[in-house]
């Protein structure tokens, strides 16, 4: 068996990597972080002469699989806002909530959709109350 560059096999990563990330709309880093907490770096690291054969589209898939079966898989949530929310602040949350002071997120998309769409309404009728924000959550990021 022939020794592999490791140029070849960072760029391959690199590219594995940022491919994942645009894949699961989170910045690399996110991705990053992702991979390498359930070894799936190094999975295609000690397998990187059978890993880089495979196409693009499949290993990505596999990766998310891997992922999933050591650990967690992405989750994507989403807060029913009729505003945009560039960073949580919870000093904005209103203490009587049902569960507390908090920021809500759903993983259903149609109720995040629902409760923008009843905020809208409230709003234009002078009710006081506060788009859908997506949330990538990967577990160990805050």
């Amino acid at each position: 068996m022939t020794t592999v560059p490791v140029k070849d096999k960072i760029g391959y990563t690199v590219s594995l990597v940022s491919d994942f990330a645009k894949k699961n709309s989170l910045t690399t880093i996110q991705a990053f972080n992702y991979l390498e907490r359930f070894n799936a770096i190094g999975f295609v690291n000690q397998h990187y002469n059978i890993t880089h054969t495979i196409p693009f589209t499949e290993i990505l898939d596999d990766l998310s699989l891997y992922c999933k079966n050591h650990g967690v898989g992405l989750v994507i949530l989403y807060h029913g806002s009729t505003v945009e929310i560039k960073e949580i602040d919870l000093s904005l949350s209103k203490p009587n909530k049902d569960f507390g002071k908090g920021f809500y997120l759903s993983d259903n998309f149609v109720q995040a959709y629902e409760l923008a769409s009843l905020r809208k309404i409230c709003i234009a009728l002078g009710c006081e109350i506060g788009g859908i924000m997506e949330v990538n959550s990967v577990e160990g990021e805050r």
